[in-house]
């Protein structure tokens, strides 16, 4: 409803009463050049940010999860152990550490690049759009692959080994048994994972705040960073600026773009056409 009211600074009650002005909040978004401009860079960037921060940890979980159940692999509950940490520590205490180990005036990676004469200054990690978009994607990464390893594992341990052994007798190379055995079916119990890992990080508030907080500023964005993604800079446009028909607006786009893209996946994934 908030979506189809003129409900921002200047019209807050009791002092001043709210009027329908039905899609004009959503015409405001899309024509006003400031408006939409920010938009579309935010939502590009959204896209951005989700398909790295999903993919580069399932398929790095599934190398992780491949490695260490190879039998060869040697002490793989040790391996296994130091990898899930990044998973198994709260991630906001990871976010706040990783914020301080890369801050651009004191932080201890600048310190010992200086000291070995690597660079002549500070590196403003999280101060600098491109640098600072790549921080968060890394860190990203470093938080969500245990978890796709975890899964793959499980995966990896209740696959049929005869289908290897039929594959190895009509003669197929280790490259043909992971393209034709493991990846697919691998591929089909981790789907419906993969689809709400993908939504979840499409929405992924916390990572982006306590990061970075959605900086460095950009001047030619309205009330946007150059990391914000849709959910942080509906969030900045709420409590800080109080344009919550604009918020309510995107809000409704991102419920429509999050679920038609979920439902367009689950209705491709084996499991959900089983039902």
């Amino acid at each position: 409803m908030t979506a189809f009211l003129n409900y921002n600074r200047n019209h807050l009650p009791p002092g001043q009463l709210l009027d329908w002005v039905r899609f004009e909040n959503f015409k405001k978004l899309f024509t006003v050049s400031i408006w939409s401009e920010t938009f579309f860079k935010v939502l590009g960037w959204t896209i951005i940010w989700t398909l790295c921060s999903t993919l580069l940890p399932y398929f790095f979980g599934l190398i992780q999860a491949l490695i260490l159940n190879h039998k060869s692999v040697k002490l793989k509950k040790v391996f296994q152990s130091i990898l899930i940490l990044p998973w198994a520590i709260p991630q906001m205490v990871s976010l706040l550490v990783f914020r301080n180990l890369l801050n651009g005036q004191f932080s201890p990676v600048n310190q010992l690049l200086l000291r070995l004469g690597l660079i002549s200054e500070n590196i403003g990690f999280i101060s600098d759009p491109i640098s600072a978009k790549i921080v968060v994607i890394c860190v990203s990464f470093w938080l969500g692959f245990p978890m796709f390893m975890l899964m793959m594992m499980g995966v990896l341990s209740n696959l049929d080994h005869s289908l290897y052994e039929a594959a190895a007798i009509d003669g197929a190379s280790s490259i043909q048994q992971f393209g034709k055995i493991t990846l697919p079916l691998v591929f089909k119990a981790t789907m419906p994972n993969l689809v709400t890992s993908m939504a979840a990080n499409f929405n992924g508030f916390g990572l982006i705040y306590f990061l970075t907080q959605g900086g460095p500023i950009n001047t030619e964005m309205q009330f946007a960073g150059d990391t914000d993604i849709l959910i942080s800079w509906i969030y900045k446009l709420t409590l800080n600026q109080q344009m919550y028909d604009i918020a309510a607006v995107m809000s409704v786009l991102l419920f429509i773009f999050v679920g038609v893209v979920s439902l367009w996946n689950f209705r491709r994934t084996t499991s959900f056409k089983e039902l």
